[in-house]
């Protein structure tokens, strides 16, 4: 048995130099290495050698347009901060043909993917893509092993473009539009091949599961499916964005009816819109893209819209050298200009009215002891859950208020007498413990660690009454605010819900009526009735009489919660459903033109049951009833028997009347950029924009005569105006796992923007224009009057498109009104994030400016 030699620092022991072994072994063993290197390079020399020759000679098969189109483009270009070093001569072992010296300072940066690969016919690109399938190297070995004859030394491209710019054909060098695609052009919320439930992120990771690839490579394989082409053209925002691509093109719709034929929206029965003109257009940019290898992506974007605006009526407007004219009228002198423009896509923020004076609302009869305090905020989940516990057993809900939502009327002359001399308006608030003040994970944690605090809290039957008279400068008047437990005062308070108590009433709005004010309530659907305020003194001194009146007319005298101390507020009648927008409908905006058979008659009252993409109005009558049986109301989808006997009351209706579809908007803001076609986070392919508050006149002689202004007032002197909200509705997706959550924080959830609309002042209430969206901003340093919860408004901001805007999350406009004795400024008054309220004056003529601008102001910049 032989025994293995002592291990000397881990290596067996040298031989020594005189040893016959050594001089015996060693020239064989030098001579054995370098015949097995010399066979080894042998072998690597001939599969270079015959993979290049199969390379070559494969037919399309092997590189098909379908799967290495430009749009699979450069897919680590994202990364070039990680892979841009500068490669020595060894890493860069694929360079041939060119002096080492050369390539020291070359990096993978240089690799140029639109270039020809070895002149053949397909790209840089496209060989990457076949060497990283085929051969399993990764992007960056493959670019390093092509980089020789993917270098562009001699700026082709370069000169391609600058020949194409200097062309006849009114070409231009579009600079970073140009660059190539890579992934981080790839659109995880789009459509995969435009079906409508397959999103490209769940298509990637499905690719992932059964395929084996990484989210990289199975982003590369499907980029040409999942490209945003409103990805080429982007700017640092300032003010808005800056895109050749036209304004409206991303949300124009092909006119002939698709899919299923019809949809019913709220009770109206419309076609389902077309075909997005932005969907025809990607078809014609895959064909385009696998058909003309010669031109720049910018250019090919551009073809295919001019192909679908010469194909499609209806998509004129995305043909990129003509879609700007549309914006003057035919006979001005630009449009015989040979001129090229850039569309501006407003920010939110940046679009919204200018606001000459504003005014904080704060409830002086809502006790002190029943608001946040001030010093709680930081640790507001305790101090809920504090509330709750301590709450009574009787309470449903945590014992604190806010107030918001306000809606605002001028006192109608027939009310003047019965109150106090300085009055001049009448307000409503919605006040209720269910606020949206904090930041999102205050109510994430409580639905996770105590959701009956949050139930008690969000989910509440409490939502009373604010009433208050105003002055002239929108102060209550001390003793003229009342609070109101509505819904018992009524004995009509749900019994049932998630929490034990679902809320009977919900937002309560104001409308003056043919001299009358009536006060119209979401409910199940909307519910009205007539409104009579006096001073309590004027009642005992002249009408002792009207309180006998009331037990015998069926009149309720409702009695405030709180407050009221010099007010009587009196509902003339039980309340009545407005049925015309079906079991469903909410926030009607009610409105009253003159009457165009009788002028002497009373003026007829309209209610708005949908704004857009068509414009659905019901004439009413809110005072006249036909009652249902029972049975017929039981068939709601949200059961409250409490509130049977006012779904009986049917207010007698017209049928509705409906508009022609709504108009492209004034001007273009970054949805429109960042989510074309069906990736729309709003309106107009959903219809969801429900109105907010209607209507002001607004006269032809309070708009400047810039761009098609006066040719669409056409006959009328004026046309009424009111706003409209839409939020981001629930989309199905955001429960999906397989949906990244970067994705679903482009696109939160319940985040409002607002828009003008304005129509004919008859049926069927055409809507003649139509302004681009806005959002209005939180409350000043100036306004007076201080809300303690408006510092909270701040803990949630509108965000889209990981951009966040300097407005709230929830902006909720809910009044419109001429100002008392000055006809050209109006007053809005809307809700922030379910916490405060505020009300704006803004002057008629920037309400003119935004539905009918000028084009060089808010629409184009002429391309240099």
């Amino acid at each position: 048995m032989m025994v293995s030699p002592r291990r000397e620092g881990g290596r067996l022991p040298r031989s020594p130099l005189s040893s016959p072994q050594q001089t015996r072994r060693r020239p064989t063993i030098k001579l054995n290495y370098i015949a097995l290197s010399i066979a080894l390079i042998a072998l690597y020399l001939l599969s270079s050698f015959m993979i290049l020759i199969t390379f070559d000679m494969d037919s399309d098969d092997n590189i098909t347009k379908k799967d290495t189109t430009a749009a699979l483009n450069t897919l680590h270009n994202n990364h070039r901060d990680e892979s841009s070093s500068s490669l020595s001569s060894q890493q860069v072992g694929g360079i041939r043909n060119r002096k080492e010296a050369n390539y020291r300072e070359v990096t993978i940066d240089n690799f140029c993917g639109a270039c020809k690969w070895k002149d053949a016919d397909f790209t840089c690109n496209e060989r990457v893509v076949f060497e990283v399938t085929k051969r399993k190297v990764s992007v960056e070995e493959a670019k390093i092993a092509n980089l020789e004859f993917c270098i562009d030394a001699d700026d082709r491209i370069d000169d391609v473009n600058e020949d194409r710019a200097a062309s006849d054909d009114g070409g231009e060098e579009w600079g970073d539009y140009s660059r190539s695609l890579n992934v981080s052009d790839f659109c995880g919320i789009c459509k995969w091949k435009e079906k409508p439930k397959v999103s490209c992120a769940a298509r990637v990771l499905r690719e992932v599961k059964t395929s084996g690839r990484t989210i990289e490579e199975a982003k590369m394989a499907n980029l040409q499916d999942c490209f945003d082409p409103s990805g080429r053209f982007t700017n640092d925002m300032g003010d808005f964005i800056l895109s050749p691509i036209c304004g409206g093109c991303y949300r124009a719709k092909n006119g002939t009816k698709a899919g299923t034929g019809y949809s019913s929206v709220r009770g109206l029965e419309i076609d389902d819109f077309g075909t997005e003109c932005n969907s025809l257009q990607l078809v014609e940019l895959r064909k385009i893209m696998k058909e003309k290898n010669d031109m720049t992506i910018v250019d090919k974007v551009f073809e295919s819209n001019k192909v679908v605006a010469q194909k499609h009526k209806d998509c004129e407007i995305c043909n990129v050298d003509t879609c700007w004219k549309r914006f003057f009228d035919e006979d001005d002198a630009i449009t015989k200009e040979n001129k090229r423009f850039d569309t501006k896509y407003w920010r939110f923020d940046k679009a919204a009215p200018k606001i000459s004076k504003s005014v904080a609302l704060v409830l002086p009869s809502l006790p002190e002891e029943l608001r946040i305090p001030s010093r709680r905020h930081e640790d507001i989940e305790d101090f809920l859950t504090e509330k709750y516990d301590a709450r009574e057993e009787t309470d449903r809900y945590i014992p604190f208020l806010v107030e918001y939502n306000p809606s605002l009327v001028q006192i109608p002359l027939g009310l003047k007498p019965f109150l106090p001399h300085e009055a001049a308006y009448l307000t409503t608030l919605r006040v209720t413990p269910a606020n949206n003040c904090f930041k999102e994970e205050v109510y994430s944690n409580l639905k996770s660690n105590r959701k009956e605090v949050w139930d008690s809290m969000m989910w509440t039957s409490t939502n009373h009454l604010g009433l208050a008279v105003l002055d002239r400068n929108y102060q209550m008047i001390p003793g003229y605010d009342a609070i109101i437990d509505l819904a018992n005062e009524m004995k009509v308070q749900k019994t049932n819900g998630h929490s034990g108590v679902e809320p009977s009433f919900m937002d309560y709005r104001l409308a003056t009526l043919n001299g009358e004010v009536y006060l119209n309530i979401n409910t199940d659907t909307v519910i009205i009735t007539k409104l009579m305020i006096r001073s309590k003194n004027f009642m005992r001194k002249h009408d002792r009489r009207y309180y006998r009146q009331i037990k015998t007319k069926g009149m309720f005298n409702v009695k405030p919660l709180y407050g009221g101390e010099k007010l009587d507020i009196t509902l003339l009648h039980q309340f009545n459903t407005i049925w015309s927008g079906g079991s469903r409908g909410k926030n009607y905006a009610l409105f009253t033109v003159p009457n165009a058979t009788h002028p002497k008659a009373p003026d007829s009252i309209y209610a708005e049951i949908n704004v857009n993409p068509y414009h659905k109005v019901s004439q009413i009558y809110p005072d006249e009833i036909e009652m249902l049986k029972k049975k017929d109301v039981k068939t709601r989808t949200r059961r409250n028997y409490m509130l049977d006997g006012i779904m009986q009351r049917k207010v007698k209706h017209n049928n509705a009347t409906v508009s022609n579809r709504a108009p492209h908007a004034s001007f273009s803001t970054v949805d429109e950029h960042w989510f074309p076609g069906n990736n729309a986070p709003f309106e107009p392919f959903s219809p969801v924009a429900h109105g907010g508050a209607c209507c002001i006149e607004l006269r032809k002689s309070q708009v400047l005569p810039v761009g098609n202004a006066v040719k669409t007032f056409g006959d009328h002197e004026y046309l009424l105006v009111g706003i409209a909200h839409s939020p981001v509705e629930w989309k199905h997706w955001y429960n999906y796992h397989d949906v990244a959550e970067s994705d679903k924080a482009l696109l939160p959830f319940q985040h409002y923007v607002s828009f003008l609309y304005a129509f004919e002042p008859y049926p069927p209430f055409n809507l003649r224009a139509r302004s681009g969206y806005f959002c209005l901003g939180y409350p000043g340093e100036d306004e007076g009057t201080v809300n303690p919860n408006s510092v909270l408004t701040f803990n949630r901001k509108l965000r889209q498109h990981n951009e966040t805007f300097n407005c709230p999350q929830i902006h909720f406009v809910s009044t419109l009104v001429e100002k008392v004795d000055d006809d050209n400024t109006i007053v809005i008054g809307y809700g922030l994030n379910d916490c405060t309220s505020r009300l704006v004056e803004v002057s008629k003529q920037e309400i003119a400016k935004l539905l009918f601008p000028d084009p060089l102001e808010m629409n184009l910049q002429e391309r240099k």
